[in-house]
């Protein structure tokens, strides 16, 4: 299930805004049609798709075999390093509604740029920003639960399940205090933090990543 603010979401208009919880059933019923056809299901998740996973982990009955998260945010809130950076940026503010979705996509191919510590390759930005959509996720961020609410619950399941949190440490995009939070939540889990590595560790780091997949995997 694609999110509604990407290229090839097959959602209709009319479903649109989707809310977090609404989205967060969509996929639970995906799992639970897969887990008829797989009886090993391991979930990958990946920035807010991350948050998707962790909270998925507690509303599913599914039984699941193992969890990778990497660019994990605790909380919806940037960096104060990426603020700034992101105020420096010359965005330029049109507001022609013709040419709404394009500024929208103008303004993510300079921000994007910030999201990493070194370029990413030409093709995956290019898929990354030509992929992104205005619309569809208005409501998406605003039923959130804290995390909170979400960890008693993942802690009692996490016992039958590894999860591996992947993290870079030039990550901009998640709080500051990330990764001690996201330690204080779900113990149980195994950290790795990629140096010279930024929001996504599988594109910047893919040998290390592949590592960790394996080694988790393995298990």
């Amino acid at each position: 299930i694609d999110l509604p603010n990407h290229g090839d979401s097959t959602l209709l208009p009319d479903s649109l805004p989707l809310s977090y919880q609404r989205c967060l059933e969509m996929i639970n019923i995906a799992i639970g049609e897969i887990s008829q056809e797989c009886d090993n299901i391991v979930l990958f998740g990946q920035s807010f798709g991350a948050r998707l996973v962790f909270d998925l982990m507690a509303a599913t009955d599914v039984s699941i075999a193992g969890v990778f998260l990497t660019g994990f945010p605790a909380k919806f809130q940037m960096s104060e390093e990426l603020v700034k950076k992101i105020g420096a940026l010359n965005l330029e503010v049109n507001h022609n509604s013709e040419n709404q979705e394009q500024n929208f996509v103008n303004a993510w191919t300079k921000i994007l740029e910030l999201y990493t510590y070194a370029p990413l390759p030409s093709d995956v930005f290019t898929a990354l920003t030509s992929n992104l959509k205005q619309e569809g996720n208005e409501l998406l961020l605003n039923d959130v639960p804290p995390i909170e609410n979400m960890a008693e619950i993942v802690r009692s399941k996490s016992k039958n399940y590894p999860i591996a949190v992947i993290e870079g440490d030039a990550d901009g995009v998640v709080p500051d205090d990330n990764f001690a939070k996201l330690k204080a939540v779900i113990p149980s889990a195994l950290f790795y933090k990629f140096p010279n590595c930024g929001h996504f560790p599988m594109v910047e780091r893919e040998a290390e990543t592949l590592k960790v997949f394996s080694r988790n995997l393995s298990k």
